[in-house]
């Protein structure tokens, strides 16, 4: 399946950069005014990933932060030390703080206010008795936030549960959790009551990891549609990842349910990965079509080889799958060899893929089988009749084109040309060419496709109309071809992402595989031989004698869905005449395909003319078609009708008493043929 999309990825990281004042003179202050409150501000680190601190990085004056969506609530745990408090010296304080105004130079962040607030004292950060502790050791604060929401409820900063939702088909964004543990207390700790004044920045980063797929409707899509570029989607594409394939029974990948340590940043996933949906598409630019988002649990796996598939994409009802090869050489190359952590989604990361989607070609090769000759058995009628077998079918190099017919099966529409003439060489191997390329419109419909030769036949409600005509190898109807995927009963659709049916009723859906068309002559061909015992009393002259075809149809249609004759004209008399360049006494023609038996039995009538005479009559011989015996595949049988794309030759030894008649088949000279498509 899709395998063969441009897949490429990018990972962004980010180091936590922090900052940290030497000063160390107290202020003055007035316990539980504003002058000694816990000042802070919050911004999201840029692409962050992972957790890191950096000191004498100053981010009042750094670029590298977006802003919180100003009401977004922020869920605060605040630490510190007071002689004597206990024996850890410490003390714990939860609250909530709400993000306000963004301000700082290049506005790289939001004020906070807290509720409650926090006051220094609290800590005990002014009292001349902690100077060597609490302004030293300063405050750890830890945060959890989602942009744009209310605080989310933590129990526990060091096990916050988590769950992401398998379908994240709409608000995917309401789940991705935001956590910071940037400001910590000890030697590298920075925000200490001298830095008070100043306001410490919570460095905020994404607790999960981040899958984007960019969809590019290829070739095969139509301009009009869902996108920007040349090509797009008639929809908005479904993007679903899992690890299973047409329906299958392989394991999951992503995870969905984890435990966050807000501490130090650590997650471990829980429970069973799941299938997870992702249908919401965020504003696409310039160059992809639909961009997709997805959260993930860290510690999801992208596979353990190149070739285990990471996502299902249904694009205008066309499935595709993508494997794991270029997101795995992705994290190798950014993680560099040897850091691939197992090739586990990890924390912040934004996993980018960018793939080009191309319709399934509808591509066909073409064979044509021969005539089939035929040639009769001896028997002793009333008068002598002899056949034999002549190749009389037209020359296979020189059928260089054919029109395309489709037709949706399950609807009551006629086939309809499709693509334009189809140009090519019927080897068998080698894919024709259309003048418009033509495209599976969906992954699950299933084509009936015929392919017509002459190009220019006429295809009116499925049926082409035909008359009994001299033959002509080069000309129509004696030339007329239809070709069809010629699919054994029972063949089920090799497909499993939709309802599997039987593909010699219902026609063939979306495959790799190329589609071969065997093209099979639709009229029979009937060639009487005039023979006689040239020289002996009971020989006949031959000269103007004339061969007809009494009780015969003349004319009818063809089904191009069946490849049979249907509405078959009227009976009556028909002359087999001559064709030039072959014996005077050979009569051929191409026929109606039809039953040797009706009301009065298909019979041959011969009528011998007077010497120097076209008129007057001296003989008429007449042999009743259906009882002469044949040998087809080394069976005997009588020949009871006409078949399409077989040729018969009759060979008439006429006497003044007696005709003989033999007849055999044998078998179209067929190629056959396969070549590969993928979509």
């Amino acid at each position: 399946m899709i395998r063969k999309h441009n897949i490429t990825a990018t990972l962004a990281l980010a180091a936590l950069l922090t900052a940290c004042s030497s000063e160390e003179t107290s202020p003055t202050f007035t316990v539980g005014e504003a002058d000694n409150a816990i000042v802070l501000r919050a911004g999201i680190t840029e692409g962050g990933a992972g957790v890191a601190t950096r000191a004498a990085e100053d981010h009042h004056t750094t670029p590298g932060h977006l802003n919180f969506i100003s009401g977004t609530g922020l869920a605060l745990q605040v630490s510190g030390t007071w002689a004597g408090k206990n024996a850890e010296n410490k003390v714990t304080q939860t609250t909530t703080g709400t993000t306000g105004d963004v301000t700082g130079a290049n506005n790289l962040h939001n004020e906070v206010s807290m509720n409650p607030q926090l006051y220094w004292d609290d800590y005990g950060t002014a009292d001349p008795a902690n100077a060597e502790t609490g302004r030293v050791q300063g405050l750890t604060i830890y945060g959890a936030a989602v942009n744009g929401e209310d605080a989310p409820t933590v129990a526990n900063f060091t096990a916050l549960s988590w769950t992401l939702n398998n379908d994240q088909s709409t608000n995917w964004a309401k789940k991705d959790l935001l956590i910071s543990n940037n400001v910590k207390a000890g030697a590298d700790g920075c925000y200490k009551f001298d830095d008070k004044a100043d306001g410490k920045l919570l460095e905020f980063t994404h607790a999960m990891s981040k899958v984007t797929i960019n969809l590019i409707a290829d070739e095969g899509f139509p301009t009009t549609g869902v996108g920007n570029t040349t090509n797009k989607f008639q929809t908005t594409p479904d993007v679903y990842l899992t690890r299973n394939e047409n329906g299958g029974s392989l394991a999951e990948w992503a995870y969905t349910t984890g435990t966050v340590n807000v501490t130090d940043g650590t997650i471990s996933s829980q429970a069973t990965p799941e299938v997870i949906t992702t249908k919401t598409n965020r504003t696409s630019d310039a160059t992809y079509t639909v961009v997709k988002d997805a959260l993930i649990m860290p510690g999801s796996c992208f596979g353990t080889a190149d070739t285990d598939i990471i996502a299902k994409i249904n694009a205008d009802g066309n499935i595709y799958y993508v494997t794991a090869k270029e997101i795995r050489k992705a994290i190798t190359s950014t993680l560099g060899s040897g850091n691939e952590k197992d090739f586990k989604a990890q924390s912040g990361y934004n996993y980018i893929l960018k793939i080009k989607v191309k319709k399934t070609k509808i591509e066909v090769t073409a064979t044509i089988t021969d005539w089939i000759d035929v040639t009769a058995d001896e028997v002793t009628p009333l008068i002598n009749v002899t056949t034999a077998v002549g190749t009389k079918g037209a020359s296979s190099t020189a059928f260089d084109e054919f029109a395309f017919y489709l037709k949706e099966d399950g609807t009551t529409d006629n086939y309809a040309a499709a693509g334009g003439k189809a140009t090519g060489t019927p080897d068998g191997t080698t894919n024709w060419s259309f003048q418009q390329q033509l495209y599976w419109p969906t992954h699950s419909t299933h084509y009936h496709m015929r392919g017509v030769y002459p190009y220019a036949t006429t295809v009116t409600d499925n049926k082409i109309a035909v008359a009994n005509c001299l033959y002509n190898a080069s000309s129509a109807p004696s030339n007329l071809l239809v070709g069809a995927p010629e699919i054994a009963t029972n063949t089920l659709c090799d497909n499993a992402d939709h309802t599997s049916v039987d593909m010699s009723e219902h026609g063939i859906c979306a495959r790799e595989a190329s589609i071969n068309l065997n093209f099979r002559y639709m009229m029979s061909q009937v060639e009487v031989r005039l023979t006689t015992n040239t020289g002996a009393a009971d020989a006949v002259n031959l000269v103007n004698a004339k061969v007809d075809i009494v009780n015969g149809y003349t004319t009818g249609d063809v089904d191009i869905h069946t490849r049979s004759i249907v509405n078959p004209g009227t009976i009556t008399d028909f002359t087999i005449g001559h064709v030039t360049d072959e014996d005077a006494n050979y009569r051929h023609s191409t026929i109606v395909p039809q039953a040797l038996t009706n009301t009065n039995d298909l019979k041959f009538k011969v009528t011998i003319y007077k010497s120097g005479s076209t008129t007057e009559v001296d003989d008429i011989y007449y042999a009743t078609i259906k009882d002469i015996q044949v040998t087809e595949n080394g069976t005997k049988k009588s020949i009871t009708k006409w078949d399409s794309g077989k040729h018969y030759v009759y060979t008439l030894n006429l006497k003044k008493t007696e005709i003989k008649v033999t007849a055999t088949i044998t078998d179209w000279i067929t190629v056959t043929a396969s070549d590969n498509v993928w979509f």
